[in-house]
């Protein structure tokens, strides 16, 4: 292992990702969920211009719910995170590359293992929606995130509920993004 903190040296054709130090690759994580925004942001634009808001979202929906089992698999297995309570999709949540840290501020409320809240303080995409002034943000919060939240939920329990608590439209910027709540049985 080399523990890179860059690559700023010659060109390495056997390089591994495992050559970089462990702060380089978790900064390298945070550029490709940022990599994941750019592209979800852009894609929707894109369809927007070409097709319209409501095949946009049901696009989108369409996409998320195909895609977000089968990289939740992915996750889930590489992390060990094993059970079908909120605790463990809480443990999914947190490390979903569409739902990056770096581009959100998430607050994790577990009331118990079978009921939890999360709180969006900060998310990206809203305020980039929001900063275009277009009122996109109602039809992509209130009609795409549910289904592809629910997605994901229900890869870990088909029986789990989400519920959205509080959805944008805001106020005021300094609002809250949105609030969810999530139970299993």
């Amino acid at each position: 292992m080399k523990d890179l903190g860059d690559y700023s040296g010659p060109f390495d054709s056997n390089i591994r990702y495992e050559d970089f130090s462990k702060e380089t690759l978790a900064k390298l994580v945070e550029e490709f969920a940022m990599a994941l925004q750019i592209l979800e942001g852009n894609w929707q634009r894109i369809l927007r211009e070409r097709f319209g808001d409501a095949t946009t979202i049901e696009m989108g929906i369409e996409q998320w719910t195909r895609s977000t089992p089968r990289y939740h698999r992915r996750i889930s297995n590489l992390l060990n995170i094993q059970g079908n309570n909120v605790e463990s999709i809480f443990k999914a949540l947190q490390f979903d590359p569409a739902f990056s840290p770096g581009f959100f501020d998430i607050e994790w409320q577990l009331a118990d293992v079978n009921c939890g809240f999360f709180t969006v303080k900060n998310c990206g995409p809203l305020n980039a929606i929001e900063k275009e002034g277009k009122g996109y943000e109602v039809r992509i919060c209130q009609e795409l995130e549910p289904p592809a939240f629910a997605a994901t939920v229900h890869y870990y329990n088909p029986r789990a509920k989400i519920t959205p608590l509080k959805l944008p439209p805001r106020e005021s910027p300094d609002d809250i993004a949105c609030k969810w709540k999530i139970t299993t049985e």
